[in-house]
């Protein structure tokens, strides 16, 4: 494992991490923004990207990490984890096909984005997927946004966090098989609301799968996270 990298904008990188750069919803290699991503032959296999907003300004993540703009498996970026912390979030409004095509992403932090229109492929052949956790996310003011392919494909998906009280991340169809939330994967809600999930329209269909947040230890670090149910 190598020392954290230090890089000029007083951000550390952390350790074991390659610095991607974020430049008007566009990534580059380099901070001097001379070389765009543009092939996913540009980050190396399974490795961990930790992405520098330099204009703080983006508005969409839309295809961040699938420079080839296909939809199908295997064309996305093959990293095995994301650090989006350093990023802007207040004026991201589009997250659709950030991760597609990436057979290698185990688990995504996705905390600190606020009201979003379009999920649309974000997880799409995204088959060794374990964990995806969301807090302030939100649509419900803008009513059911466009969650095709958000998370369908996800086979292995185990876990989908979602850390608020309040229900107002919604999907289109829990149990559509290409617009909800796989058969198997486990909906973790706060205690607390458990009842209004559990009966609100969008998710009452996946009741038996909603479970409290507070009997798993979740840990995020570094963009990765890990769920553990408790001991009993």
């Amino acid at each position: 494992m190598t020392d954290a990298t230090h890089i000029p904008t007083d951000i550390t990188v952390p350790d074991g991490y390659t610095p991607v750069y974020l430049y008007q919803n566009k990534l580059y290699m380099d901070e001097s923004l001379d070389s765009p991503l543009t092939s996913k032959s540009q980050i190396a296999s399974g490795s961990s990207l930790y992405v520098v907003d330099i204009s703080h300004d983006a508005t969409s993540l839309y295809q961040l990490l699938e420079p080839s703009s296909e939809n199908k498996a295997g064309v996305g970026c093959d990293e095995i984890c994301v650090d989006l912390s350093n990023i802007t979030k207040s004026n991201i409004t589009n997250l659709g096909s950030v991760f597609l095509g990436n057979g290698n992403l185990e688990s995504a932090d996705l905390s600190g984005f606020g009201d979003i229109n379009a999920l649309y492929s974000l997880f799409a052949y995204c088959t060794s997927l374990k964990c995806v956790h969301f807090d302030t996310l939100c649509n419900a003011g803008k009513g059911e946004p466009n969650t095709y392919y958000t998370f369908s494909t996800c086979k292995n998906l185990k876990y989908l966090v979602l850390d608020k009280v309040n229900v107002d991340f919604v999907v289109e169809n829990v149990n559509d098989v290409e617009r909800g939330i796989p058969g198997k994967t486990k909906i973790l809600v706060p205690r607390a609301a458990l009842g209004t999930y559990k009966t609100n329209s969008h998710w009452s269909v996946a009741s038996d799968r909603i479970l409290a947040i507070e009997d798993f230890d979740i840990v995020r670090k570094d963009g990765a996270v890990t769920v553990t149910p408790k001991a009993v």
